[in-house]
């Protein structure tokens, strides 16, 4: 009798084992997964090519929620590449969406590069967005403003408010010119760009739209509307060119403003529905119905 309650308790003992063990392997295997060291994450799409890589030191897993410490990201484009780096993220395991933070920096194969303090990635869509400043430094044009919402290949971009745009002005052996204004521009390094915006960059395109207080430092003058348009040169990036150019200040051909323009030199003003300026001539032209007030000296 002893003999067959002893038998019973280890066949019990054996088969409670068996069940339990599976748990405690499960939770141990949990507990490896939590914190992964010096990873790296592929993504692909439907077509099995791959879209995406995203590396780090650390990646710290709660459920579909990973954490990521000094990320380092590769989003491969049909003409180009876009890399990014970060001190931290956020991972979404379910949708594949990243929100970085921290020394953001985004760099494309074209030459543009980004830098913010928080920035999120939705990977279906393609693009990227922040409501905090953003700086980006294209070759040699330096843009400024609050908050963006771009497509990740930065051939679409859009600045929301507080926009501030710099960039050389072109070298050019023929000396400036106005029409309708009393006399012509000096050369100046830097033409200066700023509106409360939105400011629209399409490079597709090869152009910037400037919305809302624009207002324009040209060579010895200043020029002010409600929009502003500048136009660079080069074969437009369509079907037929899809891989982009970049932007840069050899390529800046046309500056137009439109709506209530206002032109400032020397105490003297223009007014005008429309101005264009185009840097290769260094040649302002004012039209629809220009007035021009001189200031005369006082006795």
């Amino acid at each position: 009798m002893t003999y067959n309650k002893f038998l019973n308790f280890k066949i019990f003992f054996l088969i409670s084992l068996i069940w339990i063990l599976p748990f405690f392997a499960s939770d141990a295997e949990d507990s490896l997964q939590q914190q992964i060291s010096n990873f790296t994450l592929f993504g692909y799409n439907k077509d099995g090519q791959k879209e995406w890589d995203l590396m780090g030191r650390q990646a710290d897993i709660n459920g579909t929620k990973v954490s990521l410490t000094d990320v380092e990201s590769i989003l491969y484009d049909t003409n180009q590449t876009v890399a990014v780096t970060a001190k931290k993220g956020d991972f979404d395991r379910a949708q594949g969406n990243i929100s970085l933070k921290e020394n953001v920096v985004v760099k494309t194969s074209t030459g543009i590069a980004l830098e913010t303090q928080q920035l999120d990635w939705d990977r279906q869509q393609k693009i990227v967005w922040t409501k905090q400043p953003v700086n980006i430094r294209a070759n040699d044009v330096d843009i400024k403003g609050v908050g963006i919402c771009a497509q990740q290949d930065m051939r679409l971009v859009s600045l929301e408010k507080d926009v501030k745009v710099e960039f050389p002005e072109n070298t050019s052996s023929k000396e400036p010119e106005i029409q309708h204004v009393d006399s012509a521009l000096k050369k100046t390094n830097t033409i200066s760009i700023t509106c409360e915006g939105p400011l629209e960059i399409d490079t597709l395109h090869n152009r910037a739209l400037f919305t809302k207080n624009v207002k324009v430092v040209l060579p010895e003058a200043v020029m002010e509307s409600d929009t502003l348009e500048v136009f660079f040169s080069g074969k437009q990036n369509l079907p037929n060119h899809p891989q982009s150019e970049g932007i840069n200040s050899s390529k800046v051909e046309k500056i137009i403003a439109r709506q209530n323009v206002r032109i400032t030199k020397d105490g003297n003003c223009s007014f005008s529905n429309e101005a264009i300026y185009t840097l290769k001539d260094k040649k302002l032209v004012l039209s629809g119905s220009p007035q021009l007030v001189i200031e005369t000296e006082k006795e």
